[in-house]
């Protein structure tokens, strides 16, 4: 992707994509506690803009800005 935005001079300002684990957790993450449900969105929050969960996510936010 930012190779392709690059060819159309469109800077990357923020990638962030969603833990696709979580996904496949998603009845188990229903269960959690408000404090582990808490952790687990510090988590999701911290992991979100990691470049190997990236690849690995089902959805994925690119937001770019024009040069």
């Amino acid at each position: 992707m930012n190779e392709l935005m690059k060819e159309k001079h469109i800077k990357c300002i923020k990638n962030v994509g969603v833990d696709y684990f979580s996904y496949l957790a998603s009845e188990q993450i229903n269960e959690l506690s408000e404090e582990e449900f808490r952790r687990f969105m510090n988590y999701q929050y911290l992991a979100m803009e990691d470049t190997a969960i990236l690849s690995c996510s089902l959805y994925d936010l690119w937001i770019g800005k024009k040069e």
